[in-house]
């Protein structure tokens, strides 16, 4: 899962069409899929890349929805997938460097999300917050790997809610999680009840 680390900050959103992908195997109708994720964790929204040399119908590169140009704006560190028939290639994105915090409006069910900065991020200060966060699997952060199957759940524990290591963080089972978001790498979170919110910190 994929989230750009070279996005458009101003305004907190970009074009679909600034995400470029590009390789010797890409330009043909399917060659490269971009998907999102609802709130329920299924697939949706799906666009392909087509190229104006390989018969795109609108005479230009980009994403299209059906023979029709996508119009979609992604919010700043909102994660997506990317799918590759032939891989191979490489992911270009438009934009300013996002050096600033930033906090993420999350919903009850699964929020698609990610590391939108230009360096690793500790996922220790990727912290969740809201009334009704803190205790364990109120909100959990998963990842989706190259197959497109989830892997490495964890699971936000606060010390006021019994956390075994008597801190807030990101807990595998009873132990803390020590590890790296790296640079544009996506995640999933689920949470049971929503109205919370993701912090994600600024580049010191």
């Amino acid at each position: 899962m994929i989230t750009p680390t070279f996005t458009e900050v101003s305004g907190g959103s970009y074009s679909i069409q600034n995400v470029k992908p590009s390789g010797d195997e890409i330009g043909g109708w399917g060659d490269v899929n971009i998907q999102f994720i609802d709130e329920q964790g299924n697939w949706s929204d799906q666009y392909f890349w087509w190229t104006a040399d390989m018969g795109a119908p609108a005479g230009v590169d980009g994403w299209y929805d059906g023979d029709e140009l996508a119009t979609v704006s992604i919010p700043t560190a909102k994660g997506f997938v990317l799918s590759s028939d032939d891989g191979a290639g490489v992911v270009t994105v438009a934009g300013a460097v996002d050096f600033e915090q930033k906090s993420i409006d999350m919903f009850q069910g699964y929020n698609g999300a990610g590391n939108s900065k230009p360096v690793a991020v500790d996922i220790q200060k990727i912290v969740p917050t809201g009334d009704s966060v803190g205790g364990w699997g109120d909100v959990n952060i998963q990842f989706i790997d190259n197959g497109g199957n989830w892997s490495n759940q964890y699971f936000w524990w606060t010390a006021d809610m019994g956390a075994p290591a008597g801190v807030d963080g990101w807990y595998d089972g009873d132990e803390l999680v020590a590890a790296e978001i790296a640079p544009g790498a996506g995640f999933v979170l689920s949470s049971d009840e929503g109205d919370c919110k993701l912090t994600i910190p600024a580049i010191q």
